[in-house]
């Protein structure tokens, strides 16, 4: 079952749990001599760029998938397909927008299969 409001030419956010974040166009990497845990502090930014993957739960009576995206906090969309019970859900998301992020790209995963992709704050091309 598809959306028919969705774009069958959409491209879905990626998997980053299974892939890491190499594989993102536009990832900045750690600069060489800096540490992971230093590049991670947050103090004084300016702009921030951010791709993740979480866990997510549903909800049968609502037909809401419900998710806590980093920075971004609560979000709730409603499931265009049945999720059955004991399913797996992960979404993955990532900022849109070079400098300053003026949006959130999602894609749904289902046993870990995209389900759908939708813009769930902001905007994004």
């Amino acid at each position: 079952m598809t959306d028919p409001n969705q774009d069958i030419n959409v491209e879905h956010v990626p998997d980053f749990s299974a892939q890491g974040f190499a594989a993102v166009a536009g990832a900045a990497a750690v600069p060489e001599g800096v540490s992971a845990a230093a590049a991670a502090q947050l103090t004084n930014v300016h702009a921030l760029s951010l791709s993740a993957c979480v866990s997510a739960s549903y909800n049968p009576t609502t037909n809401k998938i419900c998710f806590n995206f980093p920075v971004v906090g609560n979000i709730c969309v409603t499931s265009p397909v049945h999720i059955p019970v004991g399913a797996q859900l992960k979404v993955c998301g990532k900022t849109c927008g070079s400098f300053i992020p003026h949006g959130l790209k999602v894609t749904v995963y289902l046993n870990n299969n995209p389900i759908f992709t939708k813009v769930v704050w902001g905007t994004c091309p």
